[in-house]
């Protein structure tokens, strides 16, 4: 393949990529979570808390409302609040996430509010197909 070739296939690459991203008005169906974000565009990374083992190098927050992960973000630092969009999040996401997870050690939290009072962030840790098994298929 020429390098003409191959930038034109990467610049088609990113492109399809993107328009997998998650767009303003897309509402959480099952997830909302928080996006980076770089002068208004998404960057493609998402908000994770490093892991407190080795086998559990980082965390991926995940919330089942937007007010969930609005309070979420409005408790973080100041870079993080301006750093980070809140996005909502398709099972077609989300199941893209889970295989892109399945070789590292990124869990999911998911949160629920329901589980504590307060901003203790109640979640559950779930391993990517235990996420996928639980709420995708």
């Amino acid at each position: 393949m020429k390098d003409s070739d191959k930038k034109g296939f990467l610049k088609d690459l990113d492109e399809r990529f993107k328009k997998l991203l998650p767009g303003d008005h897309q509402e959480g169906q099952p997830f909302w979570g928080l996006m980076e974000s770089v002068k208004g565009k998404l960057t493609g990374s998402f908000f994770v808390i490093p892991g407190s083992s080795q086998n559990i190098k980082m965390a991926l927050p995940l919330f089942f409302s937007k007010k969930e992960v609005g309070d979420f973000l409005a408790s973080r630092s100041e870079a993080e609040k301006k750093k980070y969009v809140i996005r909502g999040l398709t099972k077609e996401q989300i199941l893209l996430l889970t295989l892109s997870a399945k070789d590292s050690a990124l869990f999911f939290m998911v949160h629920d509010s329901r589980l504590s009072e307060g901003p203790n962030w109640a979640h559950r840790l779930l391993g990517p197909e235990e996420l996928k098994r639980e709420f995708i298929q």
